[in-house]
């Protein structure tokens, strides 16, 4: 759904700085750009004036994107469908004996709890209002979009640095994950903050960036290159600070490339024809070569 700049003007548009199109209207938040990749329009650097943003990718966030009706009843869905610990991509051939050990673990890498807003969830009035306002903001239809991912952090709990994109992602027909929409339902009294921890892409860590919880906050960063949604943005890996004081309820909206619900791809195709692309192609490729991909299936 996105090609090379399209991201960019996505964000400009969610920020005012470009006219909005027909079929996506920005909800009227307050808006507050924490880091972009270049000045804006009509910046000038002999007015030697500081900003009050970063230089990086884009980290955005809207403040009163949500109610606090529509906080209150995503919680309240998450704890009617059961919050449990999050299980990372690798543990998931692990033994019963082995989660429990990792769980344990003072060094365990993921300490949350998620649930899956689906089914009766999913379908909730509220949640659809919810919905329909992510589709506003972005401009990308629901079928790309990954079903809302519930959290909850006690104090504690936390999730270390990690980006939002997993390899194999680029081999399946939705694509990559495009954009973390993330949405903050509850304040948080102490800890808990979300950390862009590395916003050069240098692995120096040298600048980085907290955003604290704050009801009905929307924070959103891409995972993807502006000018190839086919390769990562090394810049947004991320991380959960520890909460240390109250509980922290937030929820993750995720985008994708191409349609992520009810596609009705052939997955032993994808994965040969993934194949033949990850043995002949050099990652520099990936994207002339994705839209092949997308024309053979």
């Amino acid at each position: 759904i996105f090609g090379p700049g399209d991201l960019n003007r996505m964000f400009e548009r969610i920020v005012g700085e470009s006219d909005e199109g027909e079929d996506a209207v920005v909800p009227k938040s307050d808006v507050n750009i924490l880091s972009r990749p270049t000045h804006p329009r009509g910046y000038s650097e002999k007015d030697d004036e500081p900003t009050d943003y970063l230089l990086g990718p884009w980290v955005v966030t809207l403040d009163n994107f949500l109610t606090h009706e529509e906080c209150d009843r995503l919680i309240k869905l998450g704890s009617m469908r059961g919050y449990e610990r999050s299980v990372l991509e690798e543990e998931k051939d692990y033994d019963e004996e082995e989660l429990a050990r990792e769980k344990n673990s003072e060094d365990a890498y993921r300490t949350s709890q998620n649930t899956w807003c689906q089914d009766e969830c999913y379908e909730d009035p509220v949640v659809q209002r919810i919905i329909a306002k992510l589709g506003n903001a972005t401009g990308i239809p629901d079928t790309n979009a990954e079903y809302l991912q519930l959290l909850s952090y006690v104090p504690g709990q936390y999730y270390k640095e990690h980006h939002d994109i997993n390899g194999d992602d680029f081999y399946q027909f939705s694509g990559p994950r495009m954009i973390t929409f993330f949405l903050y339902l509850s304040d948080v009294e102490e800890g808990g903050a979300t950390r862009l921890t590395d916003l050069k892409g240098d692995d120096s860590h040298s600048l980085f960036l907290d955003v604290q919880p704050k009801k009905g906050m929307a924070l959103i960063w891409p995972s993807v290159l502006n000018e190839n949604p086919m390769m990562m943005d090394e810049r947004t890996y991320h991380e959960a600070l520890t909460v240390k004081k109250g509980r922290k309820y937030g929820a993750n909206a995720w985008f994708y490339l191409r349609t992520y619900k009810g596609n009705d791809c052939d997955i032993n195709a994808l994965d040969a024809i993934g194949q033949k692309y990850g043995e002949e192609e050099s990652e520099d490729d990936i994207y002339s070569s994705e839209t092949d991909l997308h024309d053979e299936l």
